[in-house]
């Protein structure tokens, strides 16, 4: 009686998991959202009845070069980078695949084209060596950065990549400064040049 017992749960048993692995086969594909069958070339479909869309993990990227996720690099990966940088071959905030060894823009959420950008004002318009005095430009449209260019004998204290920048003139003669805007799609503006002669 036992042993009949024991045959018929291990009969039972193996038609239970003969019908799970027959449906994970039916289910290779699947749809979210909704009871119905998937577009047939999707694996996944995802359907939203009310306002909902599908939200990528949200990453802040440094360098396209650099994989900076979990485990090792894996082509057609896909993030959401919220980083608006646009240093080492990045574009800003936006879409981004890994391909070829290199995370790749698929898609920019914002893209105003050409920054503006006004001329360089100065607390001052002279100044002693050693003296420290600041250099700024009105925040501009459509930049995510700025870049200063400094010519002559200067140091750059407190240096930022924002539309401010303090600087302190280490010997006498005239230093010119320029500063560039760039904006999310990697499009840039430049200022005109100021002078500040220091004595």
């Amino acid at each position: 009686m036992n042993t009949t017992l024991r045959t018929k749960r291990g009969y039972m048993t193996l038609v239970c998991i003969f019908l799970f692995l027959n449906q994970s086969n039916i289910k290779a594909q699947v749809t979210i959202g909704e009871d119905r069958e998937p577009h047939p070339g999707a694996v996944l479909e995802l359907v939203s009845l009310s306002k909902h869309g599908l939200l990528l993990p949200h990453v802040s990227l440094t360098n396209a070069g650099t994989w900076q996720l979990d485990g090792t690099p894996v082509e057609g990966m896909t993030v959401y980078n919220e980083a608006p940088s646009t240093l080492n071959d990045l574009k800003g905030k936006g879409l981004y695949v890994w391909v070829d060894n290199k995370w790749r823009v698929a898609q920019q959420t914002t893209c105003n084209g050409t920054p503006s950008i006004g001329n360089i004002s100065t607390d001052k318009t002279s100044c002693m060596v050693n003296e420290p005095f600041q250099a700024w430009v009105a925040p501009s449209v459509g930049a995510t950065q700025y870049v200063w260019k400094i010519t002559g004998a200067v140091s750059t204290a407190g240096y930022s990549n924002t539309n401010t920048i303090s600087l302190v003139g280490m010997t006498k003669g005239t230093i010119t400064i320029t500063v560039k805007a760039i904006g999310v799609c990697g499009t840039t503006a430049e200022s005109p040049a100021k002078t500040i002669n220091i004595y």
